[in-house]
């Protein structure tokens, strides 16, 4: 017995919509509003990217973005490029000139894994070379830093 076309055409949405379902590629209510992202220890929840992650060739697509804790999310746009930027802590006033404090800084973009861009400036010489070898584990395609 052979099936038609317009058989498999129903066969294969019987096997696909299932799978859509259970991967999570739609939410619970189709339009992407009461999506709850898990908390994730050491991270903070900068937003949700609604594109449908069947349709789309996005790698965000349907997925909960973080950033470290301790730095903030920048972006324009959830589902494309998102920025984590560290400062180097709390400022205080100005005081008088000439300490000779160093600034380090740490910045890359192009990066593989859950984040495409670290970046930090700040006093600590460690967090800086930290960020290096985040930079350098994360293989991104440009790295700028004065830390080593």
């Amino acid at each position: 017995m052979q099936i038609g076309g317009k058989g498999k055409l129903i066969a294969l949405a019987l096997l696909v919509v299932p799978v859509i379902l259970l991967s999570g590629c739609l939410d619970d209510n189709g339009g992407g509003g009461n999506i709850i992202c898990p908390e994730e220890s050491g991270d903070i929840l900068c937003g949700y990217c609604s594109e449908d992650a069947a349709l789309s060739d996005n790698p965000h697509a349907g997925k909960c973005r973080y950033c470290p804790t301790g730095s903030s999310c920048s972006f324009s746009d959830i589902c494309g490029e998102l920025s984590c930027t560290t400062s180097g802590g709390g400022g205080g006033g100005g005081g008088g000139g000439g300490g000779g404090t160093t600034t380090y800084y740490a910045s890359c973009s192009g990066c593989d894994g859950p984040y495409s861009t670290y970046s930090y400036r700040g006093p600590s010489y460690s967090v800086c070379n930290g960020y290096y070898q985040v930079c350098v584990a994360a293989s991104c395609d440009k790295i700028l830093d004065y830390c080593r």
